[in-house]
């Protein structure tokens, strides 16, 4: 046979299968021939997943053990495709896979299959019958719509369960979930499930449990099912007279035997139970003898029944705790016994407490002290002793010494160490409660040194003073000036006088020889200043000068101020308020006064009284002052001039009173006369009423001498029980008139007309309360035109209205640039132009003056645009900051189709092509804002439709000009924005890029390209 070498490097399938069968055939070679280099053994085919059953979706994957390729069907043979990708199962239902493979030698694997099955839908499950309790051999069905497995979980969290089949035959209570699993394993747990085995049985329990009790007690059964209960107290009563039981009954008094039995709905009897009650609700009571001897007593106790007797010896009463009483109690003669019982028996009852006393002591304690009081200079410890056992009790604060005083300690002592007087009372106590006799003893202890005080008084200009050393405690004081008076100082008896320039040295020793330190006073060799007038409360402008004991220069300031100023003429105080000057004066030595107050009230204003008058105990008025300040108030009831007449009365008080009240009698020469004086003399008009007459009395002044320049509330005031009638707009008002119940509101001027009947039916006279209102005018401004600088602005203030001035006689005044200086004078000036030189945001006052002299401004802000080019549109921001902005997406055309899906870069040199550049981010955040801030570029809600944000199509420029109706007049598509990685803004919606609801101003999205969609467009500002 002819040798043949064949090589090849890389040859498709095709041609190596060509080659080989040119081979086989060009040298008609034989099967056995076939050499050992050929491949003639198919490719082995696998599928996964081997498991054929699924309840959830899953791929299928093809793979060969050599380089094949694989073809497959799905429940069809004769039309096979070839293998490229997993192939996915979605849809429930049963598939068929055929597949077999081919390798390169076009060796054709055994066409395989395996069947699968995707079941997703989990069974249903249904079980007859429903939980409840039934007789055993009771047959429990579970029904499912497709074959599945049953088990029985205890719990829903168990993992874990007992298998069942599709019936179980009740034998015992079942109680859980059942659980259907088809082949696929999907599951089904039902509700919980309950079935339980009836046997009839009656079941029941009695309270309270047998016993012996101190209190009434009901027998009660409770927890009775499947039957009845039948009782009696009687215990020989034949069991077919028993009672039914039907509600709680009383146990009788005494031993009771409770007999009961039940009976089941299916007659099945109980035996008969029986218990044992005692109720006794009666306390012991203890039986006491006393067995008197020579030195001892004997006490025994006992009762009438059978209880447990427990003591106390002393004054605590027993409690089950105490000494078990079991024999007698031996009490010797000494001092005094006290013994304390109580009995409890065997219900538990209580009896009275038993007391008994003895005492054997009848002489009080004598007690000794070893300090018997006095003056001190350090702290002194007491001692007390007793002829015989006793406790002793004190006191330190002077009070009585009771048995919750405290207790002297015979090794610790009384310690007295509290500076100043203290008092020691004590008394002892022995053992039988003998009392000595309370003794009081005073100890002074004194360990400082007395205090010295120096008081100056005089005035600079005098150049003398009176000078006096007050001592915080007696003690002798001792003085020297300028140290004349040898080695022997003198003692000090009355007030001295010195002289500006003088120095006293001083010192003093108390009672007790406490010395305190020696002090020399210069403060008249030092620099001193005082201001003229003192302080105080004056009525009139002051005008305040300085006088010094030296040359020097005078600082001053008036509080707040926190810097003091040199002097320079005197200090003018004209205005009314509280003035605090603060002062010092820097000699030309260099040494400083010490810093002094004055402080100083002008006050020049008379108070202002209002009363109120309320009916008093019989024919009496009660009447109500109401100062505007602390005032004294004189009056008299005779209606003579309170500020002169003998019979003047005074009430409240100027110094800390600005109410009170007067009891006056009514008769027919009553009349009240009044004046108020405040503390700085300031005394009120003379006021004058006719108490017998009811009148209506205003909370607020009326007159034609006073104007008001703000709306008013009047409250009109009188005696209880009494009705006013009024009338407005001065017509005279009469009983078919308004009934006063709550505040008149003024908003202009009116007359009041009012009378009162008080409860006795008596009518007053009218009263007129005539108010004179002038508010001040209320501006209004209108800009008629936009705001563009270089072009006239016009505004309007014919809105302006006074309700006291005619519109053409008020004056109007403007400020155009919020400068503070008004651009126009005062007049006729409601219409005016003003021309913006430059763009930005201006704040316009209007001030408008009405014929009274009254004054109102208003201020508004105009934003002031810039010109732009005219496919640009002109903005500002709140600090008026203005740019210009394409009015359409790029290219910038109206109904053209926006330019998209371009870069950051592409549209940045796209913009500086055109001359202009990319917006930033606070000028698309300021255009989709606009002026009103809103949070979409139509307003704050969102509205469908309205912007181009819902759908996918791509809008030409311009279709949707209603989307940003309030951003500063512009046009064109949307104003939403997304934020490039750069921080710049190229990008707005052209349409297709859809956020919907959340499409607003503040909203970002990230990408380092024009669009994440594809169809978003951009704009250029400049």
């Amino acid at each position: 046979m002819k040798k043949i070498v064949v090589r090849f490097f890389s040859v498709n399938k095709t041609l190596l299968s060509f080659l080989l069968i040119a081979l086989v055939t060009g040298l008609a070679m034989s099967k056995d021939d076939i050499p050992q280099w050929l491949d003639t053994i198919p490719p082995n085919v696998s599928i996964e997943p081997v498991r054929k059953m699924h309840s959830s979706l899953f791929y299928i994957s093809l793979k060969a053990n050599e380089r094949s390729t694989i073809w497959y069907g799905i429940n069809q043979k004769d039309k096979m495709e070839q293998f490229k990708n997993t192939i996915p199962v979605t849809m429930d239902g049963e598939y068929t896979v055929y597949y077999y493979g081919e390798d390169d030698f076009a060796n054709k694997s055994k066409l395989d299959s395996i069947k699968y099955i995707l079941d997703q839908t989990p069974p249903r499950i249904t079980i007859t019958p429903s939980s409840g309790i039934y007789t055993p051999r009771t047959v429990i069905y579970f029904n499912s719509d497709e074959p599945c497995q049953f088990t029985l979980l205890r719990a829903q969290s168990d993992s874990i369960g007992i298998k069942v089949s599709d019936s179980i035959v009740l034998k015992e209570n079942i109680a859980g979930y059942i659980v259907a699993a088809d082949k696929c394993g999907n599951k089904t747990i039902s509700e919980y499930v309950n079935f339980q085995i009836d046997t009839t049985r009656i079941i029941f329990t009695v309270s309270p449990s047998e016993g012996i009790y101190k209190r009434p007690q009901k027998i009660r059964f409770s927890g009775i099912q499947n039957g009845d209960v039948f009782f009696t107290f009687d215990p020989v009563q034949p069991q077919q007279w028993f009672t039914k039981y039907t509600k709680p009954v009383d146990l009788p008094h005494g031993l009771t035997i409770l007999r009961y039995y039940g009976i089941a709905r299916s007659g099945l009897t109980t035996e008969i139970y029986q218990k044992r009650f005692i109720i006794d609700t009666v306390a012991p009571k203890i039986i006491s003898y006393i067995g008197k001897g020579l030195k001892n007593d004997t006490v025994l106790l006992s009762t009438k029944e059978q209880s447990v007797i427990r003591y106390e010896t002393g004054i605590t009463n027993p409690t089950k705790e105490s000494n078990l009483y079991s024999a007698p109690i031996i009490v010797p003669h000494k001092g005094k016994f006290i013994i304390r019982a109580c009995a409890w028996d065997s219900a538990g009852n209580e009896s009275d407490i038993f007391k008994w006393e003895s005492k054997y002591d009848f002489e009080k304690p004598s007690l000794q002290i070893s300090n018997m009081g006095g003056s001190f200079s350090k702290p002194q410890k007491i001692f007390i002793t007793s002829n015989e056992p006793a406790k002793i009790l004190y006191t330190l604060d002077g009070s009585k010494v009771t048995s919750n005083s405290l207790l002297y300690n015979s090794s610790e002592g009384i310690l007295i160490s509290r500076e100043g007087s203290t008092t020691l009372r004590y008394i002892g106590i022995d053992e039988a409660d003998n009392a000595s006799d309370e003794k009081t003893y005073q100890y002074f202890i004194d360990s400082r040194p007395p205090q010295v005080k120096v008081r100056i008084s005089g005035k600079l200009q005098d150049g003398s003073f009176q000078v006096q050393l007050l001592s915080d405690e007696v003690s002798t004081i001792y003085y020297e000036i300028d140290g004349t008076s040898g080695n022997t100082p003198l003692v000090y008896s009355s007030p001295l006088t010195l002289k500006t320039g003088q120095i006293l040295s001083y010192f003093a020793i108390d009672r007790n020889g406490n010395k305190s330190p020696v002090v020399a006073m210069d403060e008249l060799k030092r620099p001193r200043t005082e201001a003229l007038p003192d302080g105080g409360v004056y009525n009139k402008k002051l005008k305040i000068s300085f006088v010094t004991n030296t040359d020097g220069q005078v600082f001053w300031r008036i509080l707040p101020d926190t810097v003091f100023k040199p002097l320079n003429g005197n200090i003018v105080l004209d205005k009314e308020g509280i003035y605090s000057l603060e002062y010092f004066l820097k000699g030309e030595n260099g040494l400083q006064s010490p810093t002094r107050r004055n402080e100083y009230t002008i006050d020049w204003t008379a108070p202002n009284v209002q009363i109120n008058l309320k009916k008093g105990l019989k024919d009496s008025v009660i009447v109500f002052f109401q100062s505007s300040e602390n005032a004294t108030i004189y009056y008299t009831t005779d209606g003579t001039n309170p500020a002169i007449s003998s019979t003047s009365r005074t009430a409240a008080n100027k110094y800390f009173q600005s109410t009170d009240r007067i009891i006056i009698p009514r008769s027919k020469d009553t009349r009240l006369a009044f004046i108020a004086e405040d503390v700085a003399k300031n005394q009120s008009a003379i006021s004058i009423l006719d108490v017998t007459s009811p009148r209506a009395i205003p909370n607020v002044p009326s007159g034609k001498e006073k104007i008001y320049d703000r709306i008013l509330s009047i409250t009109l005031n009188t005696i209880d029980q009494s009705t006013i009638y009024y009338s407005r707009h001065g017509n005279v008002p009469t009983t078919d008139s308004s009934v006063y119940s709550e505040p008149i509101t003024l908003i202009e001027s009116d007359t009041i007309i009012a009378f009162v009947v008080d409860a006795s039916g008596y009518k007053g006279q009218p009263d007129t309360f005539i108010y004179l209102i002038d508010l001040p005018p209320s501006p209004q401004i209108f800009i008629s035109d936009s705001a563009i600088s270089g072009k006239p602005v016009g505004f309007d203030a014919t809105g302006s209205i006074d309700r006291e001035t005619p519109f053409e006689q008020l004056l109007f005044r403007w400020d155009f640039d919020g400068d503070g200086k008004f651009d126009t004078e005062k007049g006729k000036y409601h219409k005016v132009n003003y021309t913006y030189s430059k763009s930005g945001n201006f704040s316009v006052i209007l001030e408008v003056t009405d014929k009274a002299n009254r004054i109102a401004k208003i201020s508004q802000l105009v934003n002031v645009r810039g010109i732009c080019p005219s496919d640009m549109v002109s903005i500002s921001d709140e600090t008026g900051y203005h740019f210009c902005m394409d009015i359409y997406e790029w290219p910038n055309v109206p109904n053209k189709m926006p330019q998209t899906n371009v870069s950051w870069v592409e549209a940045k040199m796209a913009c500086i092509d055109a001359g202009k550049r990319l917006c930033n981010a606070k000028e698309w955040e300021t255009a989709c804002h606009g002026i009103d801030k809103s949070v979409y570029p139509y307003g704050n809600a969102y509205q469908s439709r309205k912007c181009p944000t819902e759908g996918t199509s791509l809008f030409k420029s311009g279709n949707f000009k209603s989307c940003n109706e309030k951003v500063n007049d512009m046009i064109g598509n949307v104003w939403e924005w997304v934020e490039d990685k750069n921080g710049d803004y190229p990008l707005l919606y052209g349409g297709s890029y859809n956020y919907g609801k959340n499409a607003h101003c503040g909203l970002r999205a990230e990408g380092n390209i024009a669009s994440r969609s594809g169809e978003i467009g951009f704009r250029c500002c400049k």
